[in-house]
């Protein structure tokens, strides 16, 4: 996923990795999970900033607040790296403005 350039690699692995990310899941799968997207997001760091990333990062934020504590701290480092957060807020804005719209969308 890391090494995936374009969204049609995305495309191929997304609802599987959907599945994967349910929270009720294995503490292990989740956490392993977690650390696999932070590798993808080390390796190549504008991957989760493209649209098609959202509901990854909407998975990733449940996780990110419910279950295991050790759980939800992977998932924090996740959102962490794939936000960009210590760039500044601008991932962060991204996200949320992306999270409103399609948000939105569905109630209309």
């Amino acid at each position: 996923l890391g090494s995936g350039h374009d969204e049609k690699h995305l495309k191929l692995l997304q609802q599987n990795i959907l599945k994967c990310l349910d929270p009720k899941e294995s503490l292990e799968l989740l956490k392993s999970m977690a650390k696999g997207l932070s590798i993808a997001a080390e390796m190549n760091s504008s991957f989760f900033q493209s649209k098609g990333t959202q509901p990854l990062l909407d998975a990733a934020l449940k996780n990110s607040m419910t279950g295991q504590q050790r759980v939800q701290l992977a998932f924090n480092n996740f959102l962490w790296l794939a936000l960009d957060v210590k760039s500044g807020e601008d991932g962060l804005k991204r996200y949320t403005d992306e999270a409103m719209f399609e948000n939105s969308k569905k109630m209309t």
